[in-house]
């Protein structure tokens, strides 16, 4: 199906022309994104590990300026499939998660970015802003957060994404 929308919207056959295709493609990819972060919660090992592997399909279709907006909410779906204590988690389901979260950081942090503007109609109503400071501020106190988590595989994922944060800004102190 992602293929086909990328067909869909590098031809720009939609009614309307490429930036009618454009729009169509950034719906229908935050939709997706909305779903499978949901599905994140709660779901069987099965369909977790699946989502997370749609998930990765999807980031990796993405730029930046669409990823950044919806990071966050990204990040905390990762952190939910991290959840070692569950019955459902199995450990692929862990390690895609926590190899899709760091791989995102990398994708949206390792280089510097203007401030996004909210004009396009990809970025997330939910996000107040856009910059990657803002954004990197925001992941830090959710990671600094988690790392009580009462389980080891979300304090393991959040300890990994702080420093790999540390390491792509080099503004975040972790000292070893």
């Amino acid at each position: 199906m992602l293929d086909s929308l990328d067909t869909l919207a590098a031809g720009g056959a939609a009614p309307g022309g490429p930036a009618a295709a454009a729009r169509v493609l950034d719906a229908t990819h935050s939709f997706l994104l909305s779903e499978l972060c949901h599905l994140s919660y709660g779901c069987s090992k099965h369909r977790a590990h699946c989502g997370a592997l749609e998930l990765r399909q999807l980031v990796s279709r993405r730029d930046v300026a669409w990823l950044l907006p919806r990071e966050l909410d990204l990040a905390c779906a990762m952190l939910s499939l991290c959840v070692d204590g569950s019955v459902d988690c199995h450990p692929d389901t862990l390690s895609a998660a926590t190899e899709l979260l760091l791989a995102t950081l990398r994708k949206c942090h390792s280089n510097r970015l203007p401030a996004l503007s909210h004009a396009s109609p990809s970025s997330a109503p939910a996000a107040p802003s856009c910059s990657q400071e803002s954004v990197s501020a925001a992941l830090v106190k959710r990671f600094a957060t988690e790392l009580s988590n009462a389980s080891a595989g979300v304090r393991d994922a959040s300890k990994a994404a702080l420093r790999e944060l540390a390491l792509l800004s080099n503004r975040y102190g972790i000292h070893r």
